[in-house]
C-alpha cells in the first residue's frame, strides 16, 4: 500500500495588515488557496484548482485582500488554449478579475505596488484586460510593458513613476513607490517565511518561547472540491 507523500504549502503573508495566503499543493496539479488570519491563528479553506500553479511568480496585495499569480494550464478559457497566464482574484479565490494570457512560463503573476497598483507582468499597455476598482494595472518600459516601436531601457534603471493603462501617470503614495523599488528589479521569487512559523511535512507551526512549536493546522487531509467564487470571474 503506497503511502501519499505530505502536501506542500507555500506562504505569502500581507505587508500591512494581520493576513497571509497559504497555497497547498498536492498532487502537484492539485492547489488549494487558504486565507489565515495570522493574528487569530484562523482560516478560510477557499477555492481548488487544478493546473499548475508557480509558488515562486505569485504576490500578495498589501492589505491581503488579492492576489496575482502565474498558472500553466491546457483548458479553454474566453475561446483559447491558455498555457501560461498571469491572473488576479480576491483570496482566497482564483477565479481570475483579469487573465493576461501568456502561452509560455516565461510570465510571471504581477507585483503589487500598493494595495491598488499592479505592475503588469509583460504585455503591452494596450493590451491589458480591465481590472476592477479600484485596482489598476501599471507598467514602465523597463519593467515588463514594452510600449509599442520603442526600444526597453535597462530593467537595472530603476523607474521614476508607472503609467496606467491609459497613458496617465499613476498616483503612487512616495513611500509605498520607496518600498516597491527597494528591490528593484522585481524578480520572482519563492516567498520566505518569517522566524515565528515553520512549516513541515504539510503542517503550519507557530514558534513561541525557547523555539517551542505550536501546531495551528495539518492541511494534508484535504481533499478536493468544486467551489465557485462568490463573484464573477473567468475560471481557469
Amino acid at each position: 500500500m503506497s503511502v501519499r507523500p505530505p502536501c506542500r504549502l507555500d506562504i505569502y503573508f500581507a505587508s500591512e495588515k494581520p493576513r497571509a495566503v497559504i497555497l497547498r499543493r498536492g498532487p502537484t496539479q492539485h492547489v488549494r488557496m487558504i486565507a489565515w488570519n495570522t493574528k487569530a491563528d484562523t482560516f478560510q479553506d477557499g477555492q481548488w484548482v487544478k493546473h499548475r500553479v508557480y509558488e515562486a511568480k505569485c504576490d500578495l496585495s498589501p492589505d491581503g485582500k488579492h492576489f496575482a499569480y502565474f498558472g500553466f494550464s491546457n483548458r479553454q478559457s474566453q475561446g483559447q488554449m491558455t498555457g501560461g497566464f498571469a491572473a488576479v482574484s480576491e483570496v482566497p479565490y482564483f477565479t481570475a478579475l483579469a487573465i493576461l494570457i501568456e502561452g509560455s512560463t516565461w510570465g510571471h503573476g504581477g507585483r503589487f505596488i500598493d494595495r491598488h497598483h499592479v505592475l503588469c507582468p509583460y504585455l503591452h499597455s494596450d493590451q491589458l484586460p480591465p481590472l476592477p476598482a479600484p485596482l489598476r494595472w501599471v507598467w514602465h518600459p523597463n519593467s515588463f510593458g514594452i510600449p509599442r516601436n520603442k526600444a526597453p531601457l535597462s530593467r537595472d534603471v530603476r523607474p521614476s513613476h508607472f503609467l496606467l493603462s491609459s497613458g496617465k501617470v499613476a498616483k503612487i503614495e512616495p513611500a509605498a513607490m520607496e518600498r516597491f523599488l527597494a528591490a528593484w528589479p522585481p524578480v520572482p521569487k519563492a516567498p520566505d517565511l518569517p522566524k515565528w512559523c515553520a512549516v513541515e511535512e504539510g503542517c503550519l507551526y507557530r514558534i513561541g518561547p525557547k523555539g517551542r512549536r505550536v501546531l495551528l493546522r495539518d492541511f494534508n487531509s484535504m481533499e478536493f472540491e468544486a467551489i465557485e467564487a462568490p463573484y464573477s470571474g473567468v475560471v481557469v
